[in-house]
């Protein structure tokens, strides 16, 4: 489920129930904790990646959470470390549709990408965002 790019309050929308899993990806914590919390107490397994503003994040069970608000990291780096890099292409775009541009270069060089493929990444990273 995704919204329009400021309608962060997304997890109100979500039907889930005891047994279901959700994967949330770069939206504020903190602007969905009580819906985190009902999906949590009603039995959902939540796995959470994000990069905004999360306040203290819940202790629970069913919630795997990876927040990190550094200001080097967006969501695509939480997902590709919790990966292993296994997507890293795919994780290139996001960084550079986050306008995280020398992050991304020197990630991708470093992993061997060419200084084309960047190029290219970048560009679908801009439109994508």
């Amino acid at each position: 489920m995704a919204g329009p790019k400021r309608d962060i309050a997304l997890l109100s929308r979500v039907r889930a129930g005891a047994g279901d899993e959700v994967n949330v990806f770069d939206i504020s914590m903190q602007r969905n904790r009580s819906s985190l919390v009902h999906l949590l107490r009603s039995g959902v397994r939540v796995r959470y990646f994000d990069h905004h503003a999360a306040g203290k994040v819940p202790e629970h069970p069913n919630l795997e959470a990876r927040v990190d608000e550094s200001s080097e990291v967006c969501t695509s780096l939480l997902v590709d470390r919790h990966l292993g890099g296994a997507h890293r292409g795919w994780a290139l775009v996001g960084f550079y549709g986050d306008n995280m541009g020398a992050v991304a270069d020197r990630l991708a060089l470093d992993g061997g990408f060419a200084p084309g493929d960047c190029a290219g990444l970048r560009r679908l990273g801009v439109l994508i965002n």
